[in-house]
């Protein structure tokens, strides 16, 4: 295994204690990003009197964005959802074990045309069988059908956000999501994503091709 995921180290940003995963580059990259930059406007949705009761943190990692929510919305369920089964036990250290629910698998529609996840070797190395990758499909139409749909969902899946978006715009709810924040991979994916939401959300987005490969979205659906 490449990196333990229960090795943990402490980490203390406005007197909130974080668990991050020890020696992770992409951990302190994100937490600062995310937490201490607020990547994903949490404090300025809450300054939108924006409630959510059902909250959904899709590409989980260590619960960066779910640790937000909770200390925003803590009466609010948040459901995460990542390939990586090991995260489970350091996000729920993040957010709680009230009102919450992590599912683990690839997460797509029910099409059979997906996109090709971009995963890291460690993950790779976990899912292998006999010489071919193997992930657990979890489609986000199932989802929506034992949780409901959520007021906020955060995309982060490596390349699959539009799959998912594709998913809930197929299932009849994308309309229905206030806000849905993530980051887009390349940019035929950043126009297929401007694309799916145009019509009923305002959408912003930052990072520039090519010195950008890949950053964040952010679209709020617009009053009916």
């Amino acid at each position: 295994m490449a990196e333990n995921l229960h090795e943990l180290v402490l980490k203390v940003h406005d007197g909130r204690v974080w668990r991050l995963r020890k020696d992770c580059k992409q951990d302190q990259s994100t937490f600062h990003e995310i937490i201490v930059q607020d990547g994903y406007r949490v404090k300025w949705m809450l300054g939108e009197d924006f409630t959510p009761s059902l909250i959904f943190d899709a590409g989980t990692t260590y619960g960066d964005f779910a640790g937000l929510c909770r200390d925003a919305w803590p009466h609010a369920k948040i459901v995460g959802m990542d390939m990586e089964p090991l995260f489970e036990p350091v996000w729920r250290g993040n957010i709680g074990d009230h009102n919450c629910k992590f599912y683990s698998g690839y997460l797509t529609n029910d099409s059979p045309l997906v996109s090709k996840y971009i995963a890291t070797p460690d993950q790779v190395a976990r899912h292998v069988v006999d010489g071919r990758i193997k992930f657990p499909l979890v489609l986000i139409e199932d989802i929506i059908d034992a949780e409901g749909v959520p007021q906020l969902l955060k995309i982060d899946i490596e390349g699959g956000e539009v799959d998912v978006l594709i998913g809930l715009h197929n299932k009849g709810c994308l309309q229905d999501i206030d806000w849905i924040v993530g980051e887009w991979h390349w940019p035929p994916a950043l126009a297929k994503i401007i694309q799916l939401l145009q019509d009923t959300h305002d959408v912003q987005w930052d990072g520039e091709w090519p010195v950008c490969q890949c950053h964040q979205f952010w679209a709020r659906r617009r009053s009916q």
